[in-house]
């Protein structure tokens, strides 16, 4: 378009009429979480760590940083997988020593996704979460149509509210204040919502609870939520908090410190009950999240003489599952004979399991015999070729392989270099589930038997004490 009054005739050149400007605002420009880092610190790897994450289960394999396009030299902290699997969740700060006053301004500060394609985390990219003017957001959860976070922004009921989102198509819309009644009643912190959407899981230090932060829960009524109940089996004097519940309802994970740092723990749901939390993951292992192939995610932070310099995303991959390689079908009386074949004079060992195949269906299996911790290696060795893999199973018979724990003289017998083993000592308990795992991995057995003969057990001990049976009884939740 020309001026007006310029005094110039139009030419008989076309012109492109003028661009009016778009109705629909367009995509803000994404950041780059990596132009943000401080050029002090440098990205940790395992082999810098000054306290590695410790598995305290043979469940899974050893934490390792989650690769692809989410973990920096900066802070990744606050997981969270989506149900679909596809969609990691997590905080993001590029330098854990600014304070959050100056993280609300620096423009990056806040949620952070990364979409799971062909099996590789992508590069992160920042979901707009903005209801207009600044705000700081952490503490993801998200269902298949939500997106739940916490949030200091205008809109506010107090410092800190959890927001929700609408995830569609278009991005996420409708944000809006979860509301009154959960923010400032209820006193939600960091939370879970069940499969359902009708109770949610949330860890508080508000009034009536054990001690520190607690975990709770409230239902969903007609007209809002119901008044809090506290978790009582979960928690403890000190703080339990980061509540996952598992998308079949039977697990929840938990963080409670443990010998002075953060440790991932889960409780399982039996008869109604959750049981007592027990470790998993420990030393500086918090904010458990796990996808439905059972992965557990969590954030480990990087401290060096007493400081924290980053946070990164591990995950500990499940093992997979042993599938028995023993084809036993029940007979029609009900049960299964078991016999431990002894040669006759002048009898081999061949003959000898041949003869007992033709009555019974199991052998037990002790080893040589072997201590529990030794057992492992036996299967896996010369004498497990032998006598399971040759003996029993190629005569057509199942090993039932045996754990016992009990030594002479009812005595513990214990791995050496553990002091003051007992069945309450943590590190003797490692060593139990470690040879068992071990022992199931190496002979794949059908049957399995890790409390022989335990009532002598509680007849020379009794319930209580660092040797009571209700230690051994907790320890075999934990192992099966």
């Amino acid at each position: 378009m020309l001026p007006k009054d310029s005094g110039e005739q139009p030419s008989d050149t076309v012109k492109e009429p003028p661009v009016e400007p778009s109705e629909e605002p367009s995509e803000p420009e994404q950041p780059s979480r990596y132009d943000e880092l401080p050029p002090d610190i440098s990205k940790r790897q395992p082999e810098d760590d000054q306290h590695p994450p410790v598995l305290h289960s043979f469940l899974w394999m050893d934490p390792v940083p989650l690769l692809g396009g989410v973990n920096t030299a900066g802070a990744e902290d606050s997981p969270f997988i989506a149900p679909d699997d596809e969609t990691l969740y997590f905080f993001f700060t590029p330098d854990v020593r600014v304070p959050v006053q100056e993280q609300l301004m620096d423009g990056i500060t806040g949620i952070w996704a990364s979409k799971k394609v062909d099996g590789v985390w992508q590069e992160a990219t920042r979901p707009e979460l903005g209801t207009g003017g600044v705000h700081l957001d952490g503490c993801p959860y998200a269902s298949e149509k939500e997106l739940w976070f916490a949030s200091a922004r205008v809109g506010n009921y107090k410092g800190l509210d959890f927001w929700v989102a609408t995830i569609g198509e278009d991005g996420y819309t409708d944000i809006r204040n979860a509301g009154e009644e959960l923010n400032v009643e209820i006193e939600v912190g960091e939370l879970h919502i069940t499969a359902d959407g009708n109770r949610i899981y949330f860890h508080s230090d508000r009034a009536g609870g054990m001690g520190g932060m607690d975990i709770w829960y409230t239902d969903r009524t007609e007209s809002g939520w119901s008044e809090p109940v506290n978790v009582e089996q979960v928690n403890s004097p000190d703080s339990e908090g980061y509540p996952f519940i598992s998308l079949d309802g039977r697990e929840m994970w938990i963080n409670r410190w443990y010998m002075g740092t953060p440790g991932v723990f889960r409780s399982k749901l039996v008869d109604g009950e959750w049981t007592e939390p027990q470790l998993i993951i420990s030393t500086f292992a918090g904010e458990p999240t796990l996808d439905t192939a059972g992965n557990i995610y969590f954030v480990h932070h990087f401290y060096e003489d007493g400081m924290m310099i980053e946070a990164d995303i591990y995950v500990a991959y499940r093992k997979p599952t042993v599938e028995p390689i023993d084809q036993i079908t029940e007979p029609d009386n009900g049960f299964l004979l078991g016999v431990l074949p002894n040669p006759a004079e002048g009898q081999s060992f061949e003959d000898a399991y041949s003869e007992a195949a033709d009555f019974t269906d199991l052998v037990p299996v002790w080893g040589r015999p072997s201590a529990f911790y030794e057992l492992p290696d036996e299967l896996e060795g010369e004498w497990g070729s032998v006598f399971v893999d040759q003996l029993t199973r190629g005569s057509g018979m199942a090993p039932l392989i045996h754990f016992c724990f009990m030594g002479e003289g009812m005595s513990l017998k214990s791995p050496p270099g553990i002091v003051n083993p007992s069945l309450s000592n943590p590190e003797w308990r490692l060593a139990y589930k470690r040879a068992v795992v071990e022992a199931v991995e190496a002979s794949k057995p059908k049957y399995l038997s890790v409390g022989n003969e335990v009532n002598r057990w509680l007849e020379a001990y009794g319930l209580e004490g660092p040797n009571g049976f209700e230690n051994w009884v907790s320890l075999y939740e934990e192992t099966v």
